[in-house]
């Protein structure tokens, strides 16, 4: 199961029960159970105006087949992870707290609403055989909503588009902030890997500051263009 399809799972299925509940309560409150099966007829209208009899099991069936149905036509919210939106025309972002009706993918789609987090690690390039990989994570933030919808040049360009085709899912857009991050983590640890032999020392302060400034100073600008930003947590070395 995707990461953060729980939660709209456990809604969908909130909403399945409570739909076939009360259709239930109203049918036996006020419907008499007819046996024979509903077809669009004088008679059987008749029944249902008049004496105020329907098939309750044909009702009620019918009702769980179009609420089970309506993931197909109805963005679920995930609380604590991420919120349904769209865009109107002037680009402003519009929220959802307990989901919408989309018929078509791009009329709505899941943001992120909570802080993620991103990992990554590096060998060094050096002759040095004492430096040992490093580790470290970083906290990933969306900080332009309109930028994070409309401009995500990795996409447009190919790079990693199994990530963002057919993407329109409860928590997909976490998919697409994590590996959005991770993707540049990973060019920084290409284009910095002799530099990071520099940084050995975990407990040393002043390593870790420098540390978090290369990797923020070299991430932030590019995912600046997609409106999102990381802050860097304290480096770890891997002990062998």
């Amino acid at each position: 199961m995707r990461r953060g399809f729980l939660m709209a799972f456990v809604l969908w299925g909130l909403c399945i029960f409570l739909a076939w509940f009360s259709v239930k309560k109203i049918l036996e409150k006020y419907f008499k159970d007819c046996f024979p099966w509903f077809t669009f007829s004088k008679e059987s209208f008749n029944y249902l105006i008049k004496d105020k009899k329907i098939n309750h099991f044909q009702v009620l069936f019918l009702t769980v087949v179009v609420v089970g149905l309506s993931p197909f036509y109805y963005e679920y919210p995930n609380w604590g992870l991420s919120y349904v939106a769209s865009q109107k025309a002037d680009g402003i972002i519009v929220k959802y707290p307990i989901g919408k009706f989309c018929l078509d993918n791009k009329d709505c789609f899941n943001i992120p609403s909570t802080e993620l987090i991103g990992f990554s690690s590096v060998s060094p390039v050096t002759s040095n055989p004492k430096i040992r990989p490093l580790k470290y994570s970083v906290k990933i933030i969306i900080v332009d909503e309109k930028k994070f919808v409309t401009e995500i040049p990795e996409a447009k360009e190919g790079k990693f588009t199994q990530y963002f085709e057919n993407g329109n899912f409860p928590g997909a857009s976490v998919s697409v902030v994590t590996n959005l991050a991770k993707y540049h983590l990973l060019e920084f640890n290409e284009a910095n890997s002799k530099k990071i032999s520099e940084f050995y020392n975990y407990l040393d302060s002043k390593q870790q500051a420098d540390f978090k400034k290369l990797v923020e100073g070299w991430v932030n600008p590019r995912l600046a263009k997609s409106g999102l930003s990381i802050k860097c947590n304290d480096f770890m070395i891997v002990e062998l």
